[in-house]
């Protein structure tokens, strides 16, 4: 009975709702009548999707149609560019993308797409499931005795029986870090629309997949190095400020190993792989590998001399710290890192409890950037810690006229500014 009216729409205008609608009727009248369609549905939903490649729906109409015929990598290509664009469909968009990875004998990252599908089906049972084959993969296998060679007597050639040939070993060079890196990807995207316990196991569930995409990197292309690096950091810095500090120290150890690959001679890329390395715990090295950048390549690069204060003050040697930042400063008075590094410099004197050089700094700061809110709301605190309130109420004013509504900084600016003026 639908059939007409899906007809009609599309006719009457052939966008990606209607043909997406057109498409599913036919499909479902074929399953219903247990037969083939009366029209192939999928040139409709590949148009639909060319029309609107934010479709969701007509995403999943065609990893359904392709799981059916167990072309798994072509679920995987249509299913994640469509992960976390629909809040309503996530469920079955991991679902599948998770039955996918099975087929692609994949238990790991297939575990981690069931348990973002929670809910969905059967999705709790294929997660253990997976989890359990997962853990049966990883087991280490012994390695087999070799048959003795057969004795006998000798030929007349002189040449005993042959050896058994060896059994062939299936090829065990599959791109698996690439498909992991495309997972990681997926928890990362998902996790941006997620809060609390949610959030924080998306982002869990991304740094496994990306410390195991990590040690199968020789498996990827430079590009996806890079990408792999990226995202590490993105996770990383993610976790940085929950209960989870090891697994981010964990994360950006990888990352500068990920680096270390990707070294081209580009004294940018070194400094940048000496950063993870302090995000990492690795201090000592970070700092060894940027004393000799600076004697060298990078002595007027304003990220190393950066760089070089974030060592210093992930020991406790503030002067030093300083002493690098007002470096960078010297180098690039004023770029588009300028104002961060007026913020570093300015975090730096509050540490070594030293307001007052602190407030002078976010004051040059503020001078130079009277609209950048951080620096603005940072000189407003230590306003606020010299008791000059005053200045804080004028501050935190301004603050106000620059930040968007929706900033999480704003309701906190407008409390402390309210406690100020009452």
């Amino acid at each position: 009975a639908a059939l007409p009216f899906a007809r009609a729409a599309v006719a009457a205008l052939r966008s990606s709702t209607t043909l997406r609608a057109l498409g599913d009727v036919l499909h479902l009248e074929a399953v219903r009548r247990n037969g083939p369609p009366d029209e192939d549905p999928v040139p409709l939903w590949e148009e639909a999707l060319s029309l609107d490649p934010q479709d969701v729906g007509a995403r999943l109409a065609l990893g359904w149609h392709h799981h059916d015929r167990k072309d798994f990598l072509r679920v995987r290509q249509l299913a994640l560019p469509g992960v976390g664009r629909d809040e309503q469909r996530e469920g079955e968009l991991q679902y599948l993308l998770g039955l996918a990875a099975m087929g692609l004998q994949e238990p790991r990252v297939a575990q981690l797409h069931f348990q973002a599908a929670r809910g969905f089906r059967n999705a709790d049972d294929l997660a253990a499931l997976a989890r359990s084959l997962a853990e049966t993969r990883d087991k280490p296998t012994p390695t087999p005795t070799p048959a003795p060679i057969p004795s006998g007597p000798v030929g007349p050639d002189g040449v005993g029986p042959s050896p058994p040939k060896p059994t062939p070993t299936p090829p065990t060079n599959e791109p698996r870090a690439r498909h992991r890196l495309a997972a990681a990807e997926i928890f990362w995207r998902s996790a941006q629309s997620k809060k609390g316990e949610n959030k924080l196991g998306t982002l869990l569930n991304a740094a496994d997949t990306l410390t195991r995409a990590g040690a199968g990197r020789d498996q990827l292309t430079p590009k996806e190095l890079l990408k792999l690096a990226r995202l590490l950091k993105k996770v990383a810095l993610a976790l940085s400020g929950r209960r989870v500090a090891r697994q981010a120290e964990a994360l950006a150890q990888v990352e500068a190993a990920v680096l270390l690959d990707l070294s081209d001679g580009s004294p940018r890329r070194a400094v940048e792989r000496t950063r993870a390395l302090i995000r990492g715990g690795q201090g000592a090295d970070a700092l060894r590998e940027l004393e000799a950048l600076i004697a060298g390549p990078a002595a007027r690069l304003p990220l190393a001399h950066i760089a070089l204060g974030e060592v210093h003050v992930s020991a406790k040697r503030y002067d030093a710290a300083a002493a690098s930042y007002h470096k960078a400063l010297a180098i690039a008075p004023s770029t588009s890192a300028t104002a961060k590094i007026y913020l570093a410099l300015g975090a730096t004197y509050l540490r070594a409890k030293q307001p007052n050089k602190a407030r002078s700094t976010l004051e040059a700061a503020a001078r130079l950037y009277p609209d950048h809110p951080k620096v603005l709301l940072r000189l407003s605190e230590v306003y606020l810690r010299l008791d000059r309130s005053g200045d804080a109420v004028r501050t935190l004013r301004a603050v106000l006229k620059v930040l968007p509504p929706n900033h999480p900084d704003r309701k906190k600016a407008e409390s402390v500014l309210e406690s100020l003026v009452d």
